[in-house]
Parts: C-alpha cells; structure tokens; sequence
C-alpha cells in the first residue's frame, strides 16, 4: 500500500473535501493543527525483479499521457489554490519486509506548485518538525479513526452545495 498526505495551508477541511470532491478525487480531508491534510491510499506497484525505480520514482517522462492517479489530482487541484502550493509526503511501507521485523519502507516528500511537481524536499525533516498526527497517518493510521475526517466519496451535489453556501454566508 502506498499512502500519501498531503499538506495544505488551508483551515477548513470542509472546503477541501468539497473541491476535491466537484473535481471527483476520492480522498479524506483532515482538520489537523498542521492545516488541512489530505490522505489519499493507493496499490503500490509491484515488481517481478528489483526495479531501479523503487528508489526513484516513477520517471516524469513515463508519467506523460496517463491518467492522473487520486493523489496527484488532489495535490494539483489544491496547489492551484495557494500561494504556497502543497506539499506531498509519500510513504510506501509494509510489515516485516525482508530480513525487518515491525514497519518498514520508504517515506518521499516533494512540492507541488501551480499544478506542477517542484523539488524533493526531506521527508525526516518534515515528520521532524510536523504534529505527531501526520506521522501517524502517514504509518498507516486508520483515516476513518480519525475524528471529523471527511471522505470526499460521501459528498454528494447537496452535501457541497451546504458547504459552499455555509462559505459564501462565513459560516465555514
């Protein structure tokens, strides 16, 4: 399983979900004292052999012409909102991999700006200096534990309309 979360400056998860639900991204969003987060699970690829890109990363150039995966519309949709862009912290982890008792893997981060992938950034840096309740999302925490989570699948055309009536009024 390949997790991602992603980092908003955004205050209201309710106005997340509710755009990434018009755009139809299947995500949650989550209030956190970090800003909005954005969690979004997806099947880690698997390789027959050790494959080079496990360490890298899928090549931008093999990633032209495809449909965009959840997580990379959300981090796109939502960086266009912002200043700031988002940042995108990505773990792929499993239990006693190989010769590793317990938790195990690799965790990546990089920006997203205007829609576009910016630079890596150090994943051990951010988990260092970020509320402990991303780190736990990120390990694998169960999103839907997680109180006042909003899954963008339960967002109907009513449930946004609210929404977005609650924001235009200030009631958000």
């Amino acid at each position: 399983m390949k997790r991602h979360v992603i980092l908003t400056p955004f205050a209201e998860a309710q106005v997340v979900a509710a755009v990434l639900a018009m755009r139809g991204v299947e995500a949650f969003a989550v209030p956190s004292s970090a800003g909005v987060l954005v969690v979004v699970d997806e099947d880690a690829a698997e390789f027959g052999e050790w494959d080079i890109s496990e360490l890298l990363g899928e090549d931008p150039e093999s990633a032209e012409g495809r449909e965009p995966t959840a997580a990379e519309a959300a981090a796109s949709a939502l960086s266009e909102l912002s200043d700031y862009g988002v940042v995108v912290m990505v773990a792929e982890l499993g239990d006693d991999v190989g010769s590793e008792p317990g938790v195990s893997g690799m965790v990546k981060a990089h920006r997203v700006n205007a829609g576009e992938r910016g630079e890596d950034l150090s994943a051990g840096q951010l988990i260092n200096n970020l509320p402990d309740e991303v780190e736990d999302l990120l390990i694998g925490a169960d999103v839907r534990a997680v109180p006042d989570a909003i899954d963008t699948a339960d967002l109907g055309p009513t449930e946004i309309q609210e929404i977005l009536d609650a924001l235009g009024r200030g009631n958000s």
